[in-house]
This record gives C-alpha cells, sequence and structure tokens, in this order.
C-alpha cells in the first residue's frame, strides 16, 4: 500500500500533501519527495491513551514542526 501511495504521488505529479493524522504524516515524511509540501493538521491527540499522546506528541514536534511563514 505504501508504495502504492508513492507512485500515485509521483504519477501524478501532486504539488502538496495534506495529512490529518500523525501515522499519515509518518508515511507520506519518508514517501514524498523533498520538493513536495506537506502540511499537517494536528487534532484528535486528547481522545488518545495516556501513554500514546506523549510519543504522538513528540513524533509531530521533532518531524512535522516547520513554519515557513
Amino acid at each position: 500500500m505504501l508504495m502504492q501511495l508513492k507512485s500515485i504521488i509521483k504519477t501524478n505529479k501532486i504539488e502538496i500533501v495534506h495529512t490529518h493524522l500523525t501515522p499519515a504524516s509518518l508515511y507520506t515524511h519518508f514517501l514524498c519527495p523533498a520538493s513536495v509540501p506537506q502540511v499537517h493538521t494536528i487534532h484528535s491527540t486528547y481522545s488518545m491513551d495516556k501513554e500514546t499522546r506523549p510519543l504522538m506528541r513528540y513524533l509531530e514536534m521533532k518531524l512535522f514542526w516547520k513554519s515557513k511563514l
């Protein structure tokens, strides 16, 4: 499935990728070429259990927190 996604992004010349959940962002972080900007909307973190929430927050901050505004 991940290789299919990579192929779709490349074949269709996707210009931007917008994800909503951290696992999806992790996948696209590694599958998208560096030239494809990615936008990640952070939400639903409070519905996670207490053990998972800090890990997801850490991953979001380290991998995706870049502002070019």
